[in-house]
C-alpha cells in the first residue's frame, strides 16, 4: 500500500507545485506618475490604482493614465500627494 502511495505521489508531483506568476516592475518610464508608491488598490473592474507622491495612476494592464490636482475642476483630487486608497464595496467609488 505504501508503495502505491509513493508511486502516485511521484507520478503527480509536478501537479502539486504552485502556479507560476509573472512579476514585472512598473516605473515612471512605463507611465507611472512617481516611483514612490504609497498604496495600491484594485477596483471591481480589475484596474490597478496607485497612490503616489505626485498623483493617482490607473493601470489597465497595458498602460497608465495619470490624474493630478486641478484647481479649475470641482471633482478633482484635493492634492497630488496621496497616502492610501480604498475601493468601496457597494458603490463604484475609489476613496
Amino acid at each position: 500500500m505504501i508503495f502505491v502511495f509513493l508511486f502516485l505521489l511521484i507520478l503527480f508531483s509536478p501537479y502539486l507545485y504552485a502556479n507560476e506568476y509573472n512579476v514585472r516592475s512598473l516605473i515612471t518610464q512605463h507611465g507611472l506618475s512617481n516611483n514612490y508608491v504609497l498604496d495600491i488598490a484594485q477596483d471591481k473592474s480589475g484596474f490597478l490604482w496607485f497612490a503616489t507622491e505626485e498623483g493617482l495612476s490607473k493601470f489597465d494592464g497595458v498602460s497608465f493614465r495619470n490624474y493630478y490636482r486641478n484647481t479649475e475642476l470641482v471633482n478633482s483630487l484635493s492634492g497630488n500627494e496621496l497616502n492610501c486608497l480604498h475601493d468601496d464595496l457597494k458603490d463604484p467609488i475609489l476613496w
